[in-house]
């Protein structure tokens, strides 16, 4: 009898060594919980990258904000670009042909609360109506008659020798200087903070981190090269417009890659008149 017990018994704990525990049993994957949604940034537009140095295409989309108009032009293979220049009376249809400009890559604009990716500052739409003019016109005819008189050969004498001081075409900023006598007072202008008032004729979005604007008041000399003022600003302005700007005057800026400038005006703002 005490035989069959320790039988009985030796096989229990056999068995019983031999059965998994719950240590035994590797644990079942923790269940990962699903990674968030990344959100969707409504406000990015993208845009297709121009090939070549000018959009060509049809307007499908439009829309103004702060002085400049936002267009998308189809320029084709499903490439629609964006462009943004001087506000214009432009609508959906119409074609458009005009070089590129410079590239900003994700352009915030706060008055649409829109990021463009990327759009491309233009200096002027131009008129529609005057490209399609032209195109259906052909070219100019040739002349066909001769001159009516041959030129002399002997040497007229210039009614002015000297070309007279040119007047500035906008009011001189009071306490502040005209474009043509920045040039003139240049060596002791030198890192002195001064005020013009001028017009923007070419404005360059997002160069080495900055905006670039090129001012004309009517004085200087064109020859020279001295009725033109380069501005470095952190500003916007629309060409054609009259501003009154404020900056530190710098001379002989040799920014690199044949960027030299004899005189231009840095950390410029515009001030409110």
């Amino acid at each position: 009898m005490k035989i069959h017990v320790y039988i009985s018994l030796f096989i229990f704990l056999a068995v019983s060594a031999c059965s998994p525990t719950n240590s035994d049993v590797p644990p079942s994957p923790a269940k990962q919980p699903a990674l968030p949604a990344q959100p969707v940034d409504s406000s990015l537009i993208k845009g297709g990258v121009v090939v070549g140095d000018r959009i060509t295409g049809k307007v499908t989309k439009t829309m103004d904000a702060s002085g400049y108009t936002y267009v998308s032009v189809d320029v084709g293979l499903d490439n629609a670009v964006w462009a943004v220049g001087p506000q214009t009376s432009i609508k959906v249809g119409d074609a458009v042909d005009v070089a590129k400009g410079s590239q900003m890559k994700r352009f915030r604009s706060k008055t649409l609360n829109k990021v463009f990716e990327p759009i491309y500052f233009i200096s002027s739409f131009g008129s529609t109506d005057a490209k399609t003019s032209r195109a259906s016109s052909g070219p100019a005819s040739m002349p066909t008659a001769r001159p009516a008189s041959q030129p002399s050969s002997q040497p007229v004498k210039a009614l002015n020798s000297k070309p007279p001081k040119s007047a500035p075409d906008i009011p001189k900023a009071k306490g502040g200087y005209t474009v043509s006598e920045i040039y003139e007072k240049s060596s002791e202008l030198t890192s002195k903070s001064i005020l013009i008032r001028a017009r923007v004729v070419k404005f360059n979005a997002g160069i080495m981190g900055k905006n670039w604007l090129h001012l004309r008041d009517g004085t200087g000399d064109v020859a020279n090269k001295t009725n033109d003022l380069t501005v470095t600003s952190d500003s916007t302005a629309a060409v054609g417009q009259v501003v009154l700007m404020r900056g530190v005057l710098a001379t002989d800026k040799d920014f690199g890659a044949g960027y030299k400038y004899p005189v231009i005006l840095e950390q410029s703002t515009l001030v409110q008149e």
